[in-house]
Order: structure tokens, then C-alpha cells, then sequence
């Protein structure tokens, strides 16, 4: 009754939503200063808005929420609001300045789980990143997608992407990638991920770029791509699902190297603490029983500044294969693969490496594999690969 009295100009009027404050000011202004319209229009004690108000106020927030998401679903995202993203219910509408294009129908199904047939497939029914999805897929390195992407060689449905974490329907959505054609996810249960051995030689830079791409190779250095001898190096990219190393080794150090085209599989292989590696080194001088232990304990190798947060590297275990006046060979039993991690530890206790050797990755193990050979895995050390990760061969 106190905002019905004579002299309100809207008294029956519901305020709008742009100006809201504005408008429900001018409602409750009357038109005359005289002090009986003024007693009739003044609010209530306390000076808090009646409950008819308030009640008004959430619907109209509630309706303009609603009919905003009806304006996205049918008519797709719009770009110029500058959102990331708005959540209705169990749908998800992914917005952004650099893919205008991207359109809800596309990723509304990215809340909904895999079915049993998809994930035996290795195909996960709903969404995923785009750059994400292409190095699953075997097709590009997650660093090569993101730039493939951003230089506008891949489409999707058609549409050129333009932004890396543009979402897609895994299995539904056409994704192709310019030089490679569509690019679908690989049934690892009626093919297998492959697994490559290759003995690496010194002077070998475990990259895929090529020469031309790298200008920090130097000439008497080779490349992965060079130094890998056929059939193998066919399957490196642009070959999909690509070959792709497991780790790497340094220029100098020589050994094992794992291949696979399984990204899932690699990233499995790396996790610290799970896949043990196996290593000899010829060091100079001969270490002590002190230094022997700083290094089976751990040592500080000062990943300082892009990975200061790592600390001492992990315990491993390191004994004295054979030993001479000057010089010694150390077998190193390793859990985490850092860059160049036997080599600072060496140095952090006053060891200078002569020459490094990998000999053996989880189960797989170099034998006598000639030096710049490679062989596919046997399908005994496929078993224990994915008995050690966990899987049975889903990528």
C-alpha cells in the first residue's frame, strides 16, 4: 500500500531490465513534492524493498538468463559477449573471440559419458580438445597441433579452426589437417599400438624436426628422422598414427630408444615412478662410498627456473659394475626421466661422464641389437608393456 498511493507516475509498472536500478528509482518517485504524496509514496520502515518487488526482480533475472540461452541454441554462440563459457543444465557452450563459427550443436553432448563400445575402441564418445584429440590420434605432437591449428591448416566439418581447444564430437565430427587428410582416432583393439626399438648412435638429436625446421642442429649432427633406417622412418609423420620416442636421450648418450604411435602409451611409459630405466656410465674418477650415496639418495640438480618446483631427484639405485685406477662403470636404476638427469646428478658430486648407455626401458630391453638398428617389439614384450601400464593395448 505504500507504493500504490497517488502521484506514482508507474505505480503498476514492472521496471525493465536494462537500468534496472534506474527505473525502479523513477517508479518510486511521485511526481509532487507536496507532503501528502510524499508520506503515500514513501518506503516502508527500514527502507527495504517489499517482497512483491523482490519476487519481480529474480524472475526477470531468471527470464533474461533463459532467454539468452535459447538466443545461443538457436542461433550459435554469440562471440561478442567475450565469455568463455555458460553452463545450462548438462550443456556447455564454449565461446570465444577466435572461433566465432564454433556452434552449440557442435560440443552440447560434451557432458555425456563414453559408451562401453566407444572406450573399447579407444574412441571416447563426447567432446575433446582439438589439440588434444590430433595427438591422441597419432598425428601431430601436442605442440605441433596447437600451431597447425593457430596457422589455420586444420578444418573441422568443413570450417577452418583456428583455436586449439576448440571442442569436437569425438567419432562424429570430420577432422582433417592439410598434407594429412582426416585425421580419426585408431581401433587399438583390432590393431595394436606399435612399439619400435631403436639403437640409438651418438650424435643423434632425438627430434622430428627436420633440418631445415631446426637451425640449432649442427652439421655433424643427425636427426631422428635421418638416423632411423626404413621401414620404420616411413612411419614417422607425416604418417598417421605417427611413430614417436618415448623419452629421449641426449646427442652424446647412446642406447635404447622406445618408439610407439601411441601418445597414450608414451605418456603412460614417462610417468614418474612407474617404468623403471636402466643405464651404464663410465665415469671419472671412481666415487666413494659418500658419493655413491648422495646419488642413490637423491641430488639436487636445480631444475631452477622452469622446474624449480621438482627438488632431488628421486631415489635410485646405483652400484659399481667394474672399476679401474682412474675410471669406473656405474649401472643406474632410474624411475623419472629428467633432462639430463644422470649426467647433473654425476656432476653434483664431482663425476664427470665418459660415455652414457641406455640399456633397458620397463621390460624392454637392448640385447644385442647393433648399434643404428631397429626392430619392432616382440609379442612377448608387448604383453609385459601393457601389463606394466595397465592396459591391453587401448592407446
Amino acid at each position: 500500500k505504500h507504493w500504490a498511493g497517488a502521484g506514482c507516475a508507474r505505480s503498476g509498472a514492472l521496471p525493465r531490465m536494462c537500468g534496472f536500478r534506474r527505473e525502479l528509482h523513477r517508479c518510486a518517485r511521485p511526481t509532487s513534492t507536496s507532503p501528502a504524496q510524499a508520506r503515500c509514496c514513501r518506503p516502508p520502515p527500514g527502507g527495504h524493498l517489499p517482497l512483491l518487488w523482490k519476487t519481480t526482480a529474480a524472475l526477470l533475472i531468471v527470464r533474461s538468463a533463459f532467454t539468452l540461452a535459447q538466443r545461443a541454441h538457436s542461433s550459435g554462440p554469440c562471440a561478442w559477449l567475450g565469455w568463455r563459457s555458460i553452463a545450462t543444465g548438462h550443456s556447455a557452450l564454449s565461446l570465444s573471440h577466435s572461433a566465432p563459427h564454433r556452434r552449440f550443436e557442435s560440443i552440447r553432448h560434451a557432458s555425456r559419458s563414453a559408451s562401453a563400445s566407444d572406450q573399447a575402441k579407444g574412441m571416447s564418445a563426447g567432446s575433446d580438445k582439438l589439440d588434444r584429440f590430433l595427438s591422441k590420434a597419432g598425428a601431430l605432437s601436442r605442440e605441433q597441433a596447437k600451431l597447425s591449428v593457430k596457422s589455420g591448416d586444420v578444418s573441422v566439418n568443413g570450417r577452418t579452426v583456428t583455436d586449439p581447444w576448440t571442442q569436437i564430437r569425438v567419432g562424429h565430427d570430420v577432422v582433417k589437417v592439410k598434407g594429412l587428410g582426416q585425421v580419426i582416432l585408431p581401433d587399438w583393439v583390432t590393431d595394436p599400438p606399435s612399439i619400435v626399438l631403436f639403437n640409438k648412435p651418438a650424435g643423434v638429436v632425438v627430434t622430428m624436426a627436420t633440418r631445415e625446421e631446426d637451425p640449432l642442429l649442427q652439421s655433424h649432427q643427425s636427426t631422428l628422422r635421418e638416423a632411423l633406417p626404413a621401414p620404420w622412418r616411413d612411419l614417422l609423420a607425416p604418417h598417421v598414427p605417427a611413430l614417436r620416442p618415448v623419452g629421449r636421450l641426449d646427442a652424446p648418450s647412446v642406447g635404447l630408444l622406445v618408439m610407439t604411435n601411441s601418445s597414450g602409451l608414451a605418456a603412460k611409459l614417462t610417468t614418474p615412478g612407474l617404468c623403471e630405466k636402466e643405464y651404464l656410465l663410465r665415469v671419472n674418477p671412481v666415487p666413494d662410498q659418500a658419493s655413491l650415496i648422495r646419488l642413490r639418495s637423491g641430488v639436487d640438480i636445480d631444475d631452477k627456473p622452469k622446474n624449480s618446483d621438482r627438488g632431488q631427484t628421486q631415489p635410485c639405485d646405483v652400484t659399481i659394475v667394474e672399476s679401474g685406477d682412474k675410471t669406473a662403470v656405474l649401472r643406474f636404476t632410474i624411475r623419472e626421466g629428467r633432462n639430463r638427469q644422470l649426467r647433473r646428478m654425476c656432476s653434483a658430486v664431482g663425476l664427470t661422464v665418459e660415455w652414457l648407455l641406455r640399456v633397458r626401458v620397463g621390460p624392454i630391453r637392448l640385447g644385442d641389437l647393433a648399434v643404428g638398428a631397429a626392430r619392432a617389439a616382440s609379442p612377448e614384450e608387448l604383453r609385459a608393456v601393457f601389463k606394466l601400464v595397465g592396459e591391453g593395448g587401448d592407446g
